[in-house]
């Protein structure tokens, strides 16, 4: 399958490294362009915010305070972050990120599908060290027709 001009949808962990969205089967999801990997993850931050925002409300509600280690994203922010995530471009993404650093959780994001490695993580030892991962071009690949 061509991977030039494709994205996928990454994220980052200590225990499996960087790994790819999938489709029910397992296979790799492909993004047509940047923009549209990048208005998914926008779009998975927006619920996110979304649900963040109501047990915030909840908790002040029902405690008279509420945890401070949540973020609350004000109505005018949750408004930019629906339409980046149905009509941003990856630059207006990045720009956000910009102005709500706490929003920022750079454990998910995009890259070119071509560079992409599975699992991709850096292991030391007391011997050195190695890095561990599969090049997309040995995996299997399905094209978002979710788009």
């Amino acid at each position: 399958m061509q991977l030039k001009n494709k994205w996928v949808i990454t994220t980052d962990s200590i225990c499996e490294g960087v790994t790819a969205d999938k489709d029910e089967q397992g296979h790799i999801i492909l993004y047509q362009s940047e923009a549209e990997a990048a208005r998914e993850v926008m779009d998975c931050l927006f619920m996110w915010a979304e649900t963040n925002n109501a047990n915030m409300a909840y908790q002040a509600q029902e405690y008279g305070e509420y945890d401070e280690d949540l973020y609350f994203m004000p109505a005018k922010g949750m408004e930019e972050m629906q339409k980046l995530s149905q009509e941003g471009t990856a630059e207006q993404i990045d720009a956000f990120y910009g102005k709500h650093p706490n929003m920022d959780t750079r454990d998910m994001g995009w890259e070119p599908a071509e560079d992409f490695v599975e699992g991709h993580k850096a292991i030391w030892t007391g011997n050195g060290g190695h890095i561990e991962g599969t090049p997309i071009k040995d995996m299997e690949v399905t094209k978002n027709d979710r788009s």
